[in-house]
């Protein structure tokens, strides 16, 4: 593989991994900001969520964070590495 596939195949790898990680987190954010009934524990409040719905609920719209987290990641990485190469010349 060449160095700029590699930089593809990272940025897609963290890409995807941050935002499947994040986005069930700030789900549950937002849920909390924008019900002021709910409780503030975190734990109550996804277990709530949860037996409102599944597992899925949590994923909702998690196409276009992904989309530009990979898109974001794969620029960061190319540019680092191409700097990185020209500063050790």
């Amino acid at each position: 593989m060449t160095k700029q596939s590699h930089c593809i195949a990272g940025s897609i790898a963290a890409g995807c991994s941050s935002t499947l990680l994040g986005h069930p987190l700030d789900t549950i954010k937002v849920h909390q900001q924008t019900n002021p009934h709910l409780s503030r524990a975190s734990l109550l409040d996804t277990a709530k969520l949860l037996a409102r719905g599944d597992v899925l609920r949590l994923f909702r719209g998690i196409g276009p964070p992904m989309a530009s987290q990979i898109i974001m990641n794969s620029v960061m990485f190319t540019v680092f590495n191409n700097v990185k190469a020209s500063a050790n010349q």
